[in-house]
């Protein structure tokens, strides 16, 4: 059964129909890239995955459960599954490295403060951030806020993790260093992901499959060396795009 099965989804804001009848599966422990053009509707399908609005028609499974049908209180439980890694990390600013990575146990748990305290050391460990606790995000660099929010992500051990844009305003060498982490992540296995990203090399090294969305449904969808081959002219559109 997939994790994630979008069935006929339409979503549209003012008069436009973003997505007309998206139709998507993701399989247990598959990393899924979903490449786009700007306006296209990546941010809103990520949107649309984690329960944070509903479609206009049309269904959305998400760890077995079709979150379509479900109101708010009904939606924790399945959230509590999910990690969702936001563009620009999304820390709060008010609040040190430690607590922003303990946030989601302090809100979603009754763990004793000492469980607490080890996992949020684990995470950091985890995106290679080691013993940053007390430092406040505003002294951090744009790299190290990436892997921060996505220590905060982890934090419930979700077995599905969704991210928007996670490269996005990053030089080069921490773009790499936030992919690899993507990467050991999905080699360790035991969760599936939907990464959203303009960062073709990026979505290449880490994903099992990549889609292409266009005017409102999945154009294309394969394995990397099978959409860089596709001679579909979205496909070919966007690519010759993004590398120009």
């Amino acid at each position: 059964m997939p994790v994630i099965e979008l069935v006929d989804v339409w979503r549209g804001f003012d008069g436009r129909e973003v997505l007309r009848g998206l139709g998507l599966a993701v399989e247990p422990n598959e990393t899924l890239s979903i490449f786009g053009g700007s306006g296209a509707g990546k941010s809103v399908l990520l949107r649309l995955i984690a329960g944070l609005i509903k479609p206009d028609r049309g269904s959305i499974r998400v760890l077995g459960e079709d979150i379509v049908l479900l109101d708010e209180g009904a939606l924790v439980p399945v959230r509590r599954r999910m990690g969702f890694v936001f563009q620009g990390a999304a820390l709060f600013d008010s609040l040190s490295v430690g607590e922003n990575v303990a946030y989601p146990m302090r809100e979603h748990t009754r763990w004793p403060e000492e469980e607490i305290r080890a996992r949020v050391a684990d995470r950091l460990t985890t995106v290679g951030l080691p013993g940053i606790e007390a430092y406040e995000p505003a002294a951090l660099s744009g790299g190290m806020k990436k892997r921060v929010g996505i220590a905060r992500a982890l934090a419930l051990a979700p077995e599905v993790v969704l991210y928007d844009e996670p490269t996005a305003g990053l030089d080069p060498a921490n773009a790499r260093m936030v992919s690899e982490l993507i990467l050991t992540l999905k080699q360790q296995g035991g969760r599936s992901a939907v990464v959203v990203t303009h960062d073709l090399p990026c979505a290449f090294m880490i994903s099992d499959r990549v889609a292409v969305l266009a005017e409102g449904r999945i154009a294309a969808i394969g394995p990397p060396d099978e959409i860089r081959r596709s001679e579909l002219q979205e496909v070919q559109d966007f690519l010759g795009g993004v590398r120009r």
